[in-house]
């Protein structure tokens, strides 16, 4: 009885040993932790490519023809090479002269560094044909010669012409129709050159209009008439109108727009260009 007794114990005892070794612990409380905010998407930025530059602008020669609907033919000193657009220089010949002539001399005034548009006008029928030589209509025909030719050539030099305010020039017959072209909106004048010619008819209130679109006015001349009228008459016109303008001068070359007057208009064109970059 004894030893059923104890053998009944130790069996109790073996089986509450063997309960406790397999009864798992009790778990230790771990602290709570408070989570973190989740980070706030950020915008994803893509990178925009930038504009292909235009391919070198190459043509056979400098000097080129253009088609202009309705007028005839211009001609078009172009900058070969350029990988960027460039501003417009409008030359207008004078009378009894050659659109290819004005273009010769302002593509040296212009290192080649701009389009020289060279309209042709109409020719004149008081000489033989074979003289090649032209002159102007009347302001309003001229104007719309101006303004197709301008769309002829934003159309064949897409990428290469800048967009915005041109350089107006204009010799003798061209520049007396220069001064009053110059306010035409249309055309978009930014800075002129006027040679020997288009210094008379001027007033204030003229000269104030063209505030503050002309940027630069330069007058060139050959002749003493031309030098007076902008000393005596014009240069405090223009200053009380607070019309940035100029003149060079060289009286004994006579009534042109080659050398030596060219050379002095050279001089000056790096700041007129400047003027029509800057706006």
């Amino acid at each position: 009885m004894a030893a059923r007794w104890r053998r009944a114990f130790c069996g109790a005892a073996a089986l509450a040993l063997l309960l406790g070794a397999c009864r798992s612990p009790r778990a230790t409380p771990v602290p709570a932790v408070a989570s973190e905010p989740a980070p706030t998407p950020q915008p994803v930025v893509v990178a925009t490519p930038a504009a292909p530059s235009p391919k070198p602008l190459l043509e056979p020669t400098p000097l080129v023809t253009l088609t202009v609907p309705g007028f005839r033919e211009a001609v078009v000193s172009v900058p070969l090479g350029a990988t960027e657009p460039r501003v417009i220089a409008l030359a207008l010949h004078g009378n009894f002269d050659r659109p290819e002539w004005q273009c010769e001399v302002w593509r040296r005034i212009t290192r080649g560094e701009v389009f020289v548009l060279c309209p042709r006008g109409v020719p004149r029928r008081d000489v033989p044909a074979e003289l090649d030589r032209w002159e102007w209509g009347s302001l309003a025909k001229t104007k719309a010669e101006l303004l197709a030719a301008l769309g002829a050539l934003r159309a064949r030099y897409p990428e290469h012409v800048k967009a915005g305010p041109l350089v107006f020039t204009g010799f003798s017959l061209g520049a007396i129709l220069g001064a009053r072209l110059i306010h035409d909106q249309e055309l978009n004048v930014g800075a002129a050159v006027l040679v020997e010619g288009g210094y008379q008819g001027w007033t204030a209130s003229k000269a104030r209009s063209l505030q503050p679109s002309l940027r630069g006015l330069l007058f060139a001349c050959g002749q003493t008439e031309c030098r007076n009228a902008y000393r005596y008459q014009l240069e405090g016109l223009l200053s009380r109108a607070a019309l940035p303008a100029s003149m060079v001068a060289d009286t004994k070359a006579g009534h042109t727009y080659d050398e030596p007057v060219a050379a002095l208009v050279q001089a000056e064109w790096p700041r007129l260009l400047q003027t029509i970059l800057d706006q």
